[in-house]
């Protein structure tokens, strides 16, 4: 059987493969715009260290705004009320770019009200819920700290209003916000409104801390306390 065979000529040698071609090609074409190549390399190096910069900065940032709050907490912990308001307000200007920033004007807010500066400590938990980022639990407790102040300060209706904000958000501290806005209804006036509250509180939580006050409460205002939920006996019995 005759074979085939494939034979390099001198030509073929002489020829450039194409790697070589496209090699010369960019060559000729980085040689022909030196100025344009630099630029865009310089600028890419320029970019690339501007990046890195900006992540060791803000790691940084994040570190020293970490310690100054925990500076703070301590400062809270050892119930120096004011001087711990100053360092979470320093937190909250300086570290407003950080994690710990918004957190610091809620915490500022607890410490004016330890401090009975009800209302420096409502105006720190409004900037809270104006800047803060959409937490609910954190929204929800700075919600009710914020009716705290306001009843402090004797404002009823204000208080009540921020204690109903605060029961219509997710987190832990719904018994208690409904147990401040019946409260502060209550006080305002609103017998209505209060007893409808007290009720809500007990039957949405039959086993809460405030369920004597409650029920005393819901009584006098002519209310009935709902009949304590009788256990689940398949429940029992499957467990």
């Amino acid at each position: 059987m005759a074979r085939t065979e494939q034979r390099l000529t001198r030509k073929d040698l002489r020829a450039p493969d194409e790697f070589q071609t496209l090699t010369r090609q960019t060559l000729d074409f980085v040689e022909a715009n030196r100025t344009a190549v630099m630029a865009a390399l310089g600028a890419a190096i320029v970019l690339l260290l501007a990046i890195v910069a900006f992540r060791m900065i803000s790691q940084s940032r994040e570190a020293s705004a970490s310690a100054a709050y925990s500076e703070a907490r301590a400062l809270l912990a050892d119930k120096k009320y004011d001087e711990a308001a100053g360092r979470f307000e320093t937190v909250a200007t300086q570290y407003s770019g950080t994690s710990y920033g918004p957190l610091a004007l809620l915490e500022r807010g607890n410490a004016l009200l330890l401090a009975d500066k009800a209302t420096d400590a409502a105006t720190a938990y409004e900037a809270f819920l104006r800047t803060s980022p959409s937490t609910d639990y954190l929204r929800q407790l700075a919600h009710t700290r914020l009716g705290y102040a306001q009843e402090k300060l004797g404002k009823a209706a204000e208080a009540q209003t921020a204690f109903t904000t605060a029961a219509t958000e997710k987190g832990p501290f719904t018994g208690e916000a409904l147990f401040g806005a019946a409260r502060n209804a209550e006080a305002a006036g609103d017998g209505a409104k209060a007893k409808d509250l007290y009720g809500q509180l007990l039957e949405k939580f039959p086993t809460t801390e405030y369920r004597e006050v409650a029920s005393a409460h819901l009584i006098a205002l002519g209310g009935t306390p709902p009949a304590p939920k009788a256990p689940d006996v398949a429940a029992m019995v499957g467990n």
